[in-house]
């Protein structure tokens, strides 16, 4: 369970800090647009791999047979 602590904190301190380097260096509105951009590919990165590793039978569109053969036995 620690592990799950450790990862959440780490992903939001790690870019907070890198955040906050750049700032100095490069000012608050070049940091704050380059910080968005970021976020922004990431989360689409994320959205996309995400769609390409979804199985097709639980995409919400994909149509699905029904749950129960209804065909009576014998009549292949």
């Amino acid at each position: 369970m620690s592990a799950y602590y450790l990862a959440g904190y780490l992903s939001l301190a790690i870019p907070s800090v890198l955040a906050g380097l750049a700032t100095t260096r490069f000012g608050l509105t070049h940091t704050y647009v380059a910080f968005g951009a970021a976020a922004a590919i990431t989360c689409g990165a994320a959205g996309w791999l995400g769609s390409r590793l979804t199985p097709e039978s639980h995409r919400p569109n994909a149509e699905v047979g029904p749950a129960v053969d209804d065909t009576p036995a014998g009549s292949q």
